[in-house]
């Protein structure tokens, strides 16, 4: 990953990679994209932690979808509503 993720993101790359083995479950992420000069696209994210064949969880999947029809603001609005960040 060192050689194929931009230096200034690429501790968050880590960082999920991390969250997903310390939980041994399955995260969903949403973000926006900071690179490629794309900041129309919008993100969605699996890290799946995986088994070796000696029974450790030491691997991650990963998949995401990229899209560019709904604005950050409004992934973000829907997302913190349906976590129930946004109550009084």
């Amino acid at each position: 990953m060192d050689d194929a993720i931009a230096p200034n993101i690429l501790p968050r790359w880590y960082g999920s990679l991390d969250a997903t083995l310390g939980m041994k479950a399955p995260l969903r992420f949403l973000g926006r994209e900071d690179t490629s000069d794309m900041p129309f696209l919008t993100g969605e994210f699996l890290s799946a932690p995986l088994m070796a064949d000696d029974g450790r969880i030491d691997m991650v999947l990963g998949a995401a979808h990229y899209s560019g029809s709904r604005s950050w603001e409004e992934v973000e609005a829907e997302a913190r509503e349906a976590l129930g960040l946004d109550q009084a």
